[in-house]
């Protein structure tokens, strides 16, 4: 695997980086001028005709289920299995007969609320879609005329997904370079996408400076700055949610494949940073003639206006496709009208939702789903898609590229077998030793088990006569107890499949890598481990408890035999339990299929129970156990030292009753080898059939997919739902007993140390000041990278590591952190929460640990109420919130309730971690229309937020604009449709100008200050200089000073006794309570 060279200058790297993209401009404009471009690059033209995607869904009660009502679910499909009923489904489509076409060299962009079907789409295009006979897929597809049993579908496109799984422990660049690899490397055919080889110059020359592809694509996608950072996860700090939703993307141009599809894409971007890769996007597709078609959530208008055509989806159905500007003149003409003022893109997603006929300007507009297909496949705009449609299907477009690339007779992999395996061992091993905790808890088992085991057994008497059996018997117990160890040893590998999986799927999905090299490498890595682990542990078992005597002229044979037993057993072991990780579905079914097959084994070992002894019934697990083998090979090598007597050894065996393998000794301790090897290689031809033909486990992107089946699920879901108790009783509840909260922070820095030179530090924060006033919403923002997070983390209290500088108040007074933790509220970004949980409990729980204890349990009941029917959660109030992997709230809804979690503990200040992202333009509006009340009750809201439509932002009352770098760009009040914030920037010599009344002002002023993905303008205002030295900086701080005078004077001081709000007693109670029922609610981990 080719990594980056660290010893190269930066200067060095950078020259290289800019030559490529010298060349890449070129080659985008060759692609243009050449005559015979069709000769060097197959155009994709795609097309679809009735493509439904239907799923057999078992009808079950949509209630909690629980232990107790699993019972009578067993009686009740058992007996309609009796009657040969089955069990009773009902059929849903995902997709339902659409229809469309794609154009190579043409880009198009997909909008549609959650549950529109766009993923499944997306997945169905691309040939990742997963059938079976609960899930069958319908319909003709066809790719320039060939279908899908005639060209390698996967190897021609791309499927970049919306959610982001990556191997945490690799940095950004490794991650990109890996998966340039695996798609060739600099394949000089396939990089040109249109240009003649030759045309530029030698490919030689061509094929060595498209060795620095990934880092041109690190460059031009703004992650030079976090190339060198591992990607992280919910538990390792890594890049931000930005930067790794650009690793997601860049990760898949790596293939550089004809036909892309781009799953929400721009999911924790800043707007810039969206418009500058969907600008890529849209000039690579023109330019090279390539097909992008993306699904975007909320995207901006001027990023809309990039594409060529708009593809409208609502519950499965297509409600429009075709060119982007007949969308307003095409609904229109059906009723709806988009005021001047709101984004096209919006009112697309909302028109054909219930809160869409607010643009009806006639009586009879189409008023459901079904209303609209019908009104698009009966208007005169829907006759040239479906003209094109029928062309795409007919027309068959032969090419030599598709014949060498993408034919069916041709291999799907770009690298050769050995290539191949090379690269994934070398990523294997990285992962491996990158996780030093896994190998130090490893090593120190090894250590304490070994000296505990041999302790325990020190220095065991060499007399094994008749007349000493303990000493036999302890060397039994010795052998049995260090096969066990080593058999459990290899347990330490099952999380790591689990974790490894998601990523394995996708890169399986994309031809990255065979899946036999992945199954041996996995083999290949755990052995230098395992080798250390087993040396150390022998060293110390052997000799400390001399189960075979120093003195003995073998010794050292029987040590390395000894050794190599265990050595066998723990990889062999370790191999058999991924399979069973890799069939298991989740981590508790891991442990528990795990668990039963350690407990047969150990049973039926030979040890607990001789052989002699047990059931007829059962002795044939005795006979294939491999426990039981490695046991007697042990056995067998150890009492047959030349350290015993003839009649020593006859009565050891004894004991166990092993003397019948006696005169066979030298065939069961090859056997036990031999079995020891039989479950390695069952193990991996297990996995290796798990990996290649079934997606076991739910993972986070199948969630998308279940997402689309939830409307059918909501029709019920109202049956037990509680009368709202209104807006006003709920307000004046919420209003109830807290302390208003003024925030204030001045010169506030965050130094941390440099990750890449220790002795370096790295400034983060540069002296920033502002307040927050009770009753009001901040906003702060910022492009990626521009310390939005790390400001509102410094400020919460959040921030463990480093060194920060300045003064952060409450009410004028320095914040105590004991006091502080206890008024505020923080909504982390991902939504986690306990899986068996309904939303009430959820809410009640959090209420009923962080509200003080002199609030009755009844008055935080009342306060749980109010806080749902704030949030509008009453209709799923009871329902379980489940997770991403299994199914449960929708994306929106778990927002909601993360921010409910929060508000229950009646919090003086809300902190919220970008509340809108990954929600459509509807779903945020309800979050923020929910956070905006919160706000109207008195308290302090502090957000940052990546993507706001021009509604959300203008809902802020003040502003925190950060730079690059964490400087000040502006702070201040908006003003009415953002007029301060707007007049302030254009005051500014050599600002552009605001574009017109549509354009979105917070669009504009992160174009204006450098964000998004492109190269700075050195010619550009230095804004943070700018804001320095204005008088809008001083009236600030002189507004900053009055308040802190002001609230010293006229607010109290803000202190508890205690840390915890709730006596350990209740703590104890609810924590017991908490885990019964969510034991209870776990049918299948029992």
């Amino acid at each position: 695997m080719m990594t980056p060279d660290e010893n190269t200058p930066k200067e060095d790297r950078t020259a290289r980086v800019e030559d490529l993209g010298e060349r890449m401009g070129s080659v985008t404009g060759m692609a243009k001028m050449v005559a015979g471009l069709r000769q060097e690059h197959w155009e994709v033209d795609m097309a679809f005709e009735n493509l439904s995607y239907t799923v057999d869904v078992k009808k079950t009660s949509l209630g909690i289920q629980t232990v107790g009502n699993q019972f009578s679910a067993i009686y009740k499909n058992l007996s309609r299995t009796v009657r040969g009923l089955g069990a009773e489904k009902q059929q849903v489509k995902v997709l339902n007969n659409v229809s469309g076409a794609f154009a190579a060299g043409t880009t198009t962009l997909v909008l549609g609320p959650p549950g529109c079907g766009v993923t499944t789409l997306f997945k169905a295009l691309s040939g990742r879609i997963d059938t079976d006979k609960n899930r069958v897929v319908q319909g003709k597809l066809s790719y320039s005329g060939y279908s899908p049993e005639e060209v390698h579908v996967k190897k021609l496109s791309n499927y970049i997904d919306q959610v982001d799984t990556h191997l945490p422990v690799l940095t950004v660049r490794e991650t990109l370079e890996f998966a340039f690899q695996c798609y060739g490397g600099p394949k000089v055919d396939t990089m040109l996408a249109g240009a003649k080889p030759g045309s530029l110059d030698s490919n030689g020359e061509l094929a060595n400076a498209l060795n620095d592809y990934p880092n041109f694509i690190v460059e031009h996608f703004g992650l030079n700055n976090c190339a060198d950072t591992i990607v992280g996860n919910e538990l390792l700090r890594g890049v931000s949610g930005g930067e790794k939703k650009r690793v997601t993307t860049t990760e898949f141009l790596m293939g550089r494949r004809p036909l892309v599809f781009a799953d929400q894409i721009s999911t924790g971007l800043d707007s810039a940073a969206t418009f500058d890769i969907s600008r890529r996007f849209c000039q690579a597709a023109r330019d090279m003639r390539l097909t992008y078609v993306v699904a975007l959530l909320q995207p901006p208008p001027e990023v809309y206006d990039l594409f060529d055509e708009v593809m409208i989806l609502a519950e499965g159905n297509i409600v429009y496709h075709g060119a982007r500007n007949d969308v307003l003149p095409y609904f229109e003409s059906i009723g709806f009208t988009c005021p001047d003022d709101t984004d096209v893109a919006e009112f697309c997603q909302e028109v054909t939702l219930d809160v869409g006929r607010k643009y009806a300007n006639r009586k009879d507009y189409p008023k459901s789903v079904t209303a609209l297909v019908q009104a698009w496949l009966s208007s005169p705009y829907s006759e040239p898609k479906r003209s094109q449609t029928a062309e795409f299907l007919s027309n068959r477009v032969e090419s030599p590229v598709r014949d060498f690339e993408y034919d069916i007779s041709r291999p799907v992999y770009e690298t050769s077998w050995a290539q191949d395996l090379k690269l994934v061992t070398a990523r294997q091993f990285k992962l491996v030793n990158r996780d030093m905790e896994f190998i130090q808890a490893r090593l120190g088992q090894a250590v304490f088990m070994g000296v505990l085991l041999g302790t325990v057994f020190l220095k065991r008497s060499a007399d094994i006569g008749p007349q000493n059996p303990a000493a036999i018997s302890q060397r039994y117990g010795i052998m049995f107890m260090s096969v066990v160890i080593g058999m459990l040893s290899g347990m330490a590998g099952m999380p790591v499949v689990l974790t490894q999986r998601p990523v394995m799927y996708k890169h399986r999905d994309s031809y990255l890598f065979r899946i036999s090299n992945y199954v041996l490498s996995e083999l290949i890595t755990v052995i230098p481990i395992t080798i250390v682990e087993t040396i150390v542990f022998s060293l110390l078992v052997f000799f400390l408890t001399a189960i075979v005597p120093i003195d003995a002229p073998d010794v050292v044979e029987q040590f390395f035999k000894f050794t190599f037993f265990l050595f066998t057993i723990n990889v062999a072991f370790s191999t058999f339990l991924r399979f069973i990780g890799a069939l298991s579905q989740t981590p508790e079914g891991a442990q528990v299929n795990a668990g039963m097959f350690i407990a047969l084994a150990v049973l039926c070992s030979g040890f607990m129970i001789t052989q002699n002894n047990i059931p007829d019934y059962f002795i044939w697990i005795y006979w294939i156990n491999p426990l039981a083998w490695g046991i007697r090979g042990m056995v067998l090598t150890v009492f047959t030292s030349d350290a015993w007597s003839t009649n020593q050894q006859t009565v050891a065996l004894e004991v166990f009753a092993f003397e019948t393998f006696r005169e066979q000794e030298e065939a069961y301790v090859w056997g036990a080898l031999g079995i020891e090897a039989v479950y390695l290689v069952l193990g991996m031809l297990g996995s290796y059939y798990v990996y290649t033909r079934m997606r076991v486990g739910a993972t986070a992107s199948n969630a998308a997919d279940e997402q689309e089946l939830s409307h059918i699920e909501e029709e019920e879901d109202n049956a037990t739902v509680k009368i709202p108790m209104g807006r006003e009783q709920s307000m004046t509840v919420l209003e109830q007993s807290f302390t208003r909260i003024n925030l204030q922070f001045k010169n506030l820095s965050y130094i941390v140390p440099d990750p890449k030179n220790k002795k370096e530090k790295l400034q983060l924060l540069h002296s920033i000041s502002g307040f927050a006033k009770a009753g009001t919403m901040t906003a702060l923002m910022g492009s990626s990278g521009a310390g939005k997070t790390t400001l509102m983390d410094v400020i919460a209290g959040r921030k463990t590591g480093g060194t920060i500088e300045g003064e952060i108040l409450v009410n004028g007074r320095i914040k105590e952190d004991l006091s502080f933790s206890r008024i505020t509220g923080y909504v982390e970004q991902m939504d986690i929460h306990s899986p068996r949980s309904t939303v009430y409990e959820a809410m009640l729980f959090s209420a009923m640990l962080r509200q003080p204890a002199e609030v009755s349990e009844q008055e935080k009941r009342e306060f749980v109420d109010a806080v749902i029917d704030t949030l509008e959660l009453n209709d799923i109030r009871d329902r379980q919130i489940g997770s991403k992997t299994e199914g449960g709230l929708s994306t929106e809804q778990a927002k909601r309730l993360t921010i409910g979690v929060e508000l229950a503990a009646n919090p003086s200040v809300l902190f919220c971690d970008e509340p809108t992202s990954g929600l459509d333009s509807r779903a945020a509006h309800v979050v923020m229309k929910s956070i905006r009340r919160v706000a109207e009750s008195g308290r302090t809201v502090v957000c940052t937020i990546h993507q706001p439509s021009k509604d959300i932002f203008e809902q802020f009352d003040k502003l925190l604009l950060l730079r690059r770098g964490g400087h000040t760009v502006y702070f201040g009040d908006l003003g009415h449709k953002s007029e301060h914030l707007l007049n302030y920037l254009q005051a500014i010599p050599g600002t552009k100008p605001f574009p017109n009344p549509r354009y979105n002002p917070a669009n504009y002023m992160l174009e204006v200050i450098g964000a998004g993905v492109a190269a700075a303008n050195a010619k550009a205002p230095d804004y943070a200089e700018e804001y320095k030295t204005s008088a809008l900086a001083k009236t600030n701080e002189a507004e900053l000073s009055s308040m802190i005078e002001d609230n010293l004077a006229t607010m109290d001081m803000v202190t508890f006794k205690h840390k915890r709000a709730a006596s350990y007693p209740l703590q104890q109670r609810l924590l017991l309570e908490k885990f019964f029922v969510s034991f209870w609610r776990s049918p299948s981990y029992n």
